[in-house]
């Protein structure tokens, strides 16, 4: 990868990083986006064992009893919630466990809301939009959670006191400092599974933004992936843990406590602040002058040919003085295999052009069969194959598939007839929230890799195949 390649790759995406907008806004963003609530009530008993393990150095220790009426109403309540949320279409998880998948349409009932969200609502200020994903998760859970919460509160406070100034066992608000707090939510947050939260996914855009923007001058230099581009850059020193991993696309969000919650949680602004400065103290300790770049498919092939007529001469015994030709091959690239076989002239004077002869078998062009039935009449079947045939071919550097909701909200919706007599297929899909990835979408997540639209025509094409059609198109409706 030459010098020059890496310093406008950097310099992109350094300056997609500057031009975030604050974290409230993005937060605000990306609680529209879908998310998938995953819920069991042996990982609540666990949060709450490991946020009162910070209770400890207060004296507040637990017994085993305590333990077993905690799990008990873990459970007990776990159950209630999990009802619930099976009932508004949710999957059984674990033991006693439920998975929802929630979007701007999830009808989760009226939104609870915090007594201090209530508080600044009630006072005028903007809160979260109504359809703010991450607010139906919290108020799906907030009924059962509190009640839970409240009972176990009162088991404590119904024992003997801490001390002799008659300080209660039990929960408090203010990261433990302040009263015994009468909310679950003081304790127990809605957190993003870890490394793929607000920040990372943010971070992950910019990052694909960036690549995209500098896509064909790296496939001209063997890069031809992000993550080939990422291992580069990590062997070079870069820490790019900040970075989600996966295709960024949806949440994952589970109940965890609140000390680990607050732990994990960065805010972009941090995280830019400090992945920039990584960008500059690493590339100040790198001599970009000296990063070798693989050989190109002209130099590989120059040094083939070479090699070759030298190779001819030293059987006869001559001394042969040529220049390096030992191939560079950088990381693996099958563009840089040779271009055919190198015809050397037996003559005195030989061309160190070379000829390359490349051999190519010419294919009788075979006439597309009928079609077996009328497109009009396979409808139903493309729409019954469409969300599989759709998720089997989505993977990097297409959208990947993690929870199947874009392949499963893919539809043929009709078909019409050409001008010349072709058939084309119109299609839909949820749009909200992955137009933003279609390559004409003019946001700065536009991606020819990642557009839905080149993902379905694939699709279609692929299920019409199976049943002998010919030539047609696809249109987005």
């Amino acid at each position: 990868m030459s010098a020059s390649g890496l310093r406008m790759f950097l310099a992109q995406l350094v300056q997609e990083i500057d031009d975030l907008p604050g974290n409230s806004a993005l937060r605000s963003q990306h609680n529209l986006e879908p998310h998938s609530f995953r819920f069991t009530p042996t990982a609540l008993y666990n949060s709450l064992i490991k946020e009162q393990k910070t209770y400890e150095s207060t004296g507040w220790k637990m017994d085993n009893f305590d333990k077993l009426i905690m799990k008990n109403l873990c459970f007990k309540y776990g159950e209630v919630l999990t009802a619930e949320l099976l009932a508004l279409g949710g999957k059984k998880l674990g033991k006693g466990g439920v998975s929802l998948d929630f979007t701007t349409s999830t009808d989760s009932g009226p939104q609870k809301l915090s007594p201090n969200m209530q508080r600044l609502k009630d006072d005028g200020s903007i809160i979260m939009h109504d359809d703010d994903v991450f607010q139906k998760i919290k108020s799906s859970y907030y009924d059962s959670m509190n009640a839970m919460f409240q009972e176990l509160q009162d088991y404590f406070g119904n024992q003997d006191a801490l001390n002799s100034r008659g300080k209660k066992k039990g929960f408090r608000d203010n990261k433990g400092k302040g009263g015994i707090s009468r909310e679950f939510g003081a304790v127990i947050e809605g957190g993003h599974e870890h490394g793929a939260g607000i920040a990372e996914t943010t971070l992950k855009k910019c990052w694909d933004a960036a690549f995209e923007a500098n896509k064909v001058s790296l496939a001209q230099q063997g890069i031809k992936s992000a993550k080939s581009l990422k291992s580069r850059l990590q062997k070079l020193g870069f820490d790019l843990s900040v970075i989600r991993a996966d295709d960024g696309e949806g949440f994952v969000i589970r109940l965890e406590d609140r000390s680990g919650n607050s732990a994990e949680g960065t805010t972009v602004g941090k995280l830019k602040k400090e992945f920039i400065a990584a960008c500059t103290s690493t590339i100040s300790k790198i001599d970009l002058g000296k990063i070798k770049s693989s050989d190109s498919i002209v130099e590989r092939n120059r040094k083939l040919i070479i090699k070759q007529i030298a190779d001819k001469f030293k059987k006869t015994n001559a001394k042969v003085k040529t220049e390096n030709t030992a191939l560079n091959a950088g990381s693996r690239q099958a563009e840089s295999t040779p271009m055919g076989r190198v015809n050397v002239k037996k003559a005195g004077g030989i061309a160190l052009a070379g000829r390359l002869s490349i051999k190519t078998k010419r294919k009788a062009k075979r006439k597309p069969k009928p079609p077996k039935m009328g497109l009009k009449n396979l409808l139903g079947i493309i729409n019954a194959k469409l969300p599989q045939q759709v998720a089997s071919n989505m993977g990097s550097p297409r959208l990947e598939n993690r929870t199947g909701r874009f392949a499963q909200s893919v539809r043929a919706i009709d078909v019409t007839e050409t001008a010349k007599g072709f058939q084309s297929v119109g299609y839909t899909y949820a749009r909200k929230p992955y137009e933003v990835y279609e390559s004409t979408s003019g946001s700065r997540f536009a991606s020819s890799d990642r557009d839905p639209r080149t993902l379905i025509d694939t699709s279609i094409r692929e299920i019409a195949a199976q049943f002998g059609l010919g030539r047609l198109f696809t249109r987005r409706l």
